[in-house]
């Protein structure tokens, strides 16, 4: 039996359990899968309703299999080259191109399709391989059930609110917030929320003398 039927059949063997991270890898390594988390991400896509627990677990809810209406499409050679000439055959992670840093691009879901995202140009983007791992180690983490009820929300004033909830006082990287706004004028709503919520939402600009990386925003919410 390969390595995606023993990890099928453990999760429907399993079924309501959240089975720790560590007890998947080690299934998975015994049965020489190593990139199993991709296995559950196209099962998800496939109907498969699957969630996990910002990298601790992953339970697999039902044996139900629903149509997922966000399921990943092919993208077509014309799309890629229209991704890449508009980014101007450049990384839009680390800003590495194809002609001065020999790099290979690949079109990035700017929005995840589990996420809901769309195959189409203004929901995809040039990354290097590099870039492109560092962002799915990101979603990887993400526990699926509140990126689920952030992707539900009609807006994106609701998207940012539900997900600053659910992480309260955590400096959150200004590209992943681009990410779940789903729109490139995202600061616009941060506003917002500021005025019309009360919601203490404080910018933390990129700092490399104090290790701050990356420009950042933080919800404080006061005990």
């Amino acid at each position: 039996m390969s390595g995606s039927k023993v990890l099928k059949q453990y999760l429907i063997d399993n079924v309501g359990r959240e089975i720790p991270l560590e007890e998947l890898n080690s299934l998975c390594a015994s049965n020489g899968l190593h990139h199993w988390d991709r296995v559950i991400r196209n099962w998800i896509q496939e109907g498969y309703n699957i969630e996990n627990k910002r990298g601790k677990w992953y339970k697999l809810c039902s044996l139900e299999i629903k149509p997922n209406p966000n399921k990943r499409k092919a993208i077509s050679k014309k799309l890629r080259f229209l991704v890449f000439n508009r980014d101007n055959f450049t990384c839009q992670g680390c800003g590495r191109t194809v002609s001065d840093d020999a790099i290979k691009l690949s079109p990035d879901h700017i929005v995840p399709v589990e996420w809901g995202g769309k195959t189409e140009l203004d929901n995809l983007q040039a990354l290097c391989r590099e870039c492109n791992e560092g962002k799915q180690a990101w979603v990887k983490g993400e526990d699926t059930a509140v990126m689920k009820e952030v992707s539900n929300q009609t807006n994106t004033e609701d998207r940012l609110k539900v997900y600053f909830l659910h992480h309260p006082n955590e400096p959150i990287a200004a590209d992943r917030l681009s990410v779940i706004a789903k729109t490139r004028e995202w600061t616009r709503q941060i506003r917002y929320l500021r005025a019309h919520t009360g919601m203490k939402i404080k910018y933390i600009p990129k700092n490399k003398s104090r290790k701050i990386l990356r420009d950042s925003y933080i919800f404080i919410k006061e005990d």
